[in-house]
């Protein structure tokens, strides 16, 4: 049986065993001839006639006829079945010993063969299945990190960018606010679009006035009417065409030939016709016996009025020849310079209001807000008029604060637009201040006539 097992043993491949199943066979194997060798043991110790179901047979001893050999014939018996039983046991245990020997060679053989096979399967299983699924797992691993790394940072870059594109945006939305238009800065730079051509008109109207009453005093050839009394004439002209008024002068104004009643008496009223009036339109009116303007005269003679006219007669030839028709020469030159210094005051004045902007539409929809009456709003308005309504009547809308209650943009922008005004009030206010100061040293300058220089022919040498 043992033969037979160890047989089967060895015959069979031996499968990947484990420490533990080796440890587990060889105390299998342990315990069976341990077994065996005990059950040997009691069947040696057995008398004859117990063993008949033994593997031993007993070797047949003749028996003695005498009966006097009987007690050295059991002796001789008991003696050969002592040593028949020490050959038995003898040979058994030599037995039990040569097949355990072969059993451990044949076990150490097996664990041998299978240690050699399960390294040849370990190396067949990891050089031609784990070792590769392995390098893919580590692989795969790698790529996994990788690609986890990708998206990591691909969600840091999308957060960075989020957050850059959130500051760009808040950036954005205060550029936007800071630079939106409201309405309040629309209408004020459209407005700015008529300043230079209405200044400019103004400009060119002011130095046609100063050309015009200096060619009275310069006695101009082809200018005026050639003397002072010729002039003085024209002035008398004008009054009766335009100013007359027949109720005036005790009723003695009966030979007025003034058809307009809107401008009785306007030469004597530079407030009705300069200063109350944002835009003075002297293209308006043409009178037909002079064919100008009966508005342009109106405010051409308030001036006149207000600062005088230079007209003089002219020097004759041989009075120039003289020292003393030359002195009047130039004093008359000097007067002249003196008188157009004054009469830049009232000119700039009036100036400021003559027309040429061409943003009448623009200023109408301003003043009609503040509630100006339409008789008031020029079609085509005057520096003056574009100033008052973009400084004066554009509050008086009411609804000038309306979008910076909820927009502080627009606050920063009317700042600005605010600014601008007064920088250009403090221009004009500088233009004029400039004009009053060359007045006043015009004024210095006469007083200081009346204090003449001292001559060197009034003098007494000494003795």
């Amino acid at each position: 049986m043992i033969k037979s097992f160890f047989q089967k043993l060895m015959v069979s491949s031996p499968p990947p065993m484990t420490r533990g199943g080796f440890v587990l066979v060889f105390f299998l194997v342990a315990f069976i001839l341990g077994y065996n060798s005990v059950s040997v043991m009691a069947q040696v110790a057995v008398p004859e006639g117990a063993c008949a179901g033994c593997a031993i047979e007993p070797t047949p001893v003749p028996c003695p006829c005498e009966a006097g050999e009987a007690g050295s014939a059991a002796g001789s018996l008991s003696t050969h079945i002592d040593d028949k039983m020490g050959d038995a046991a003898g040979d058994l245990e030599q037995y039990i010993s040569d097949k355990t020997d072969d059993m451990v060679a044949d076990l150490l053989t097996s664990l041998d063969t299978t240690e050699q096979d399960t390294i040849g399967w370990w190396d067949t299983m990891w050089s031609d299945r784990l070792q590769p699924d392995l390098h893919a797992l580590v692989h795969q691993v790698s790529v996994a990190v990788a690609d986890q790394s990708v998206v990591l940072h691909t969600g840091v870059d999308a957060v960075n960018l989020s957050e850059n594109r959130v500051v760009q945006k808040e950036s954005e939305l205060k550029d936007q606010r800071a630079q939106r238009v409201s309405e309040n800065v629309c209408v004020a730079a459209t407005l700015s679009g008529g300043y230079g051509r209405a200044n400019s008109f103004a400009t060119a109207m002011r130095g046609a006035w100063e050309q015009q009453s200096q060619a009275v005093g310069l006695v101009t050839s082809g200018a005026g009417a050639g003397s002072a009394v010729a002039a003085e004439r024209q002035r008398y002209d004008d009054y009766k065409n335009i100013f007359c008024d027949p109720s005036g002068n005790n009723g003695a104004n009966s030979d007025c030939s003034a058809p307009d009643p809107a401008y009785f008496n306007a030469d004597t009223l530079p407030s009705k016709f300069i200063y109350d009036r944002l835009t003075t339109d002297v293209t308006a009116d043409v009178d037909p016996l002079t064919g100008t303007t009966k508005m342009e005269k109106a405010v051409e003679t308030i001036v006149n009025n207000m600062v005088g006219v230079p007209s003089s007669d002219p020097i004759s030839l041989g009075a120039l020849q003289s020292a003393t028709g030359q002195q009047v020469f130039l004093e008359r030159r000097v007067y002249l310079a003196r008188y157009a210094a004054i009469r830049s005051v009232p000119q700039i004045v009036a100036g400021w209001r003559m027309p040429g902007s061409q943003m009448g539409e623009w200023v109408k929809s301003v003043r009609d807000a503040a509630g100006i009456a339409p008789a008031s709003i020029a079609s085509n308005p005057s520096y003056r008029e574009i100033m008052h309504a973009a400084s004066v009547d554009r509050f008086n809308s009411g609804s000038y604060a309306l979008g910076m209650v909820t927009d502080e943009s627009e606050i920063e922008l009317e700042k600005l637009t605010l600014s601008v005004f007064y920088l250009m009030q403090l221009r004009d206010y500088y233009e004029l201040l400039e004009r009053t100061a060359l007045t006043l040293a015009v004024q210095v300058s006469m007083m200081v006539d009346q204090t003449p220089m001292p001559n060197i022919t009034a003098v007494t040498p000494l003795r």
